[in-house]
């Protein structure tokens, strides 16, 4: 199925609200509409000096809670930078992008069908490093975690401390985790560490923030989840991480789609792919500094050369913003573009990675909750 972008870029009320320079309006694309070449979400606009900072939620089936959800996100997430905050529906029936929509959303992703949370997260790292973000958090759409805590969650990114941060329910304070939960994000967690021969204590968090270079080399090998995979891609990379304690309360809304059996059926052979395929050592680049070697070319791509565009090829996605379907094209009028899985030339994507098509099967359900 053939998904078209119309991806609107904030310039309402929320986007003045969120202290975000207006970007320039362009026509609506219809969904279902022509494909045509690969623009992708427009960067921000020229000219632009304050870093932006993207906040993303995965949701599927979220109606009751996200609402609240976004209403509680700070704007800005960080003084002094622009704010964008993004919804990815991963094909819910509830009416889930129209409340984001209603509540204050920048932008709305809408897939037209269930992908699987981790395909949904893949998409929203690789759509937040296209919008020009410098930084970018992830929290759920369940109301598990509080959004007032996005502040401290993202400041060892904003202050240089850390590449990669997650916000740990076991170092701050938790309601409500029934026992086998809590045993079994003891266990994932335990997993890792050892792996990774440093120690972790939450590694299925929902609420995460990402550098810029972390975002562009985030890997997740499957799309069922993301947590484990994500944490083992960046630390092995070298990424620095910190870890800063949140509060969580268990969702009052909705319901999870963790099932123990099939969790660890599924989460298992992805840590053993994702353990058996190359990594890079990266070094450690700031928001800021990521920012300025990014516009130098310095942080390009692997497999693009110096002074050369990258040149991606993908699928479009339906999208909308604050103010219904918006606008969505590229560069000479083109509907914008997601890759197809943000693959840049030269460069396998993550389904080439695992060895499976690209089309595949229909994913598992990525509604708000952590993984955990």
């Amino acid at each position: 199925m053939r998904r078209v972008a119309a991806v609107p870029l904030p310039g309402g009320k929320a986007a003045r609200a969120a202290g975000m320079a207006p970007w320039p309006a362009r026509p609506a694309v219809r969904a279902g509409g022509p494909a045509s070449p690969a623009a992708g979400p427009a960067p921000p606009p020229a000219g632009s000096s304050r870093p932006l900072v993207v906040v993303f939620l995965p949701a599927y089936n979220e109606a009751e809670a996200i609402g609240d959800v976004l209403r509680r996100i700070p704007r800005p997430a960080w003084p002094g930078w622009r704010t964008l905050v993004m919804v990815l529906d991963d094909g819910s029936t509830d009416g889930t992008g129209d409340v984001a929509r209603a509540a204050g959303a920048d932008l709305v992703v809408r897939h037209p069908r269930n992908r699987g949370l981790g395909y949904t997260v893949r998409q929203a790292l690789r759509l937040a490093y296209r919008l020009g973000a410098d930084a970018a958090v992830m929290i759920d759409a369940d109301g598990e975690y509080p959004p007032e805590t996005i502040p401290h969650v993202l400041a060892p990114i904003v202050e240089g401390r850390a590449d990669y941060v997650l916000g740990s329910r076991f170092r701050g304070r938790i309601r409500g985790m029934r026992w086998y939960r809590r045993l079994g994000n003891y266990a994932f967690t335990l997993l890792q560490a050892v792996i990774l021969r440093r120690w972790l204590s939450d590694g299925q968090t929902g609420l995460r923030a990402f550098s810029r270079p972390a975002l562009r080399d985030g890997r997740i090998v499957h799309d069922y989840n993301y947590a484990q995979v994500l944490n083992l891609s960046l630390l092995r990379q070298g990424y620095r991480l910190a870890e800063v304690p949140i509060a969580y309360r268990v969702r009052e809304t909705g319901e999870s789609f963790i099932r123990f059996r099939d969790y660890v059926r599924r989460v298992l052979p992805a840590i053993w792919r994702e353990l058996t395929l190359p990594v890079e050592r990266r070094g450690a680049v700031g928001p800021r500094g990521a920012a300025a070697a990014s516009r130098s070319g310095r942080t390009r791509p692997p497999g693009v050369p110096a002074g050369e565009t990258p040149r991606r090829q993908g699928v479009p996605v339906s999208a909308t913003g604050p103010g219904g379907p918006g606008p969505g094209t590229g560069a000479r009028g083109a509907p914008a573009r997601v890759p197809r899985d943000g693959a840049p030339a030269g460069r396998a994507s993550d389904h080439a990675a695992e060895g499976r098509p690209r089309s595949g099967a229909p994913g598992d359900r990525a509604r708000g909750g952590s993984p955990g």
